[in-house]
């Protein structure tokens, strides 16, 4: 209450200084003086309570605030995206590990035949998705001894189709070692008899000189 009572004081006082200056410069210039004075007055008033009153937000910080929302909200949608796209492929390769790892169980327990093959459908996963195996062999170091590689795909007609793998080292089929020799359950007993002879001799001796 107080500050407004002065903000009225100081006008009334600005108000008096400017009437006597347009009284002292009317009686030197005339009336033009004075319409002018008050006129300029008139106009910096006016602009000091517009600039008094504004309280809103300008066109180029609308603008400015706009764009911001904008970039946010892009950045936001791709990494969204890329989270999306990042679980997808992780479930892909889960899936496609549990597949790899059933079909090399059945190669070894020799449900699946050992020989190399071009990509294969997998009729009995139970899976979504077109899921394709392929086996191919690898040549080992060790004699007698042969790796199976297995590999498992949704994309076969791509350029690199390969989703997972897995290299398992067995012995060579081929070679028969892998299967236990065969035994004969039927026993043969052989006897033996042994005969004994006796031989005897008699000797005798005989003189003859009379």
């Amino acid at each position: 209450m107080i500050e407004k009572l002065q903000q009225i004081r100081r006008r009334l006082v600005d108000l008096i200084s400017r009437t006597a200056l347009a009284a002292v410069v009317c009686r030197k210039t005339g009336a033009n003086a004075l319409r002018l004075i008050f006129a300029n007055a008139s106009s910096t008033k006016a602009t000091s309570r517009k600039v008094r009153i504004r309280s809103g937000l300008s066109l180029l910080e609308v603008v400015l605030a706009l764009t911001i929302l904008a970039v946010a909200a892009a950045l936001l949608a791709q990494v969204t995206t890329q989270a999306t796209n990042n679980g997808l492929m992780a479930q892909r390769l889960a899936v496609a590990q549990m597949l790899c790892e059933s079909k090399m169980s059945e190669v070894l327990a020799g449900s699946i035949q050992l020989t190399p093959s071009s990509w294969t459908q997998i009729t009995d996963s139970g899976r979504r998705g077109n899921w394709h195996y392929q086996i191919q062999t690898v040549t080992a170091q060790r004699p007698n001894m042969i790796g199976v590689r297995l590999s498992v795909t949704d994309q076969p007609d791509s350029a690199n189709p390969e989703l997972f793998f897995i290299v398992r080292w067995m012995i060579d089929p081929s070679t028969g070692l892998d299967t236990p020799p065969s035994t004969d359950t039927s026993t043969s007993s052989t006897g033996s008899s042994s005969s004994g002879s006796s031989t005897g001799s008699s000797s005798g001796s005989a003189g003859g000189i009379q």
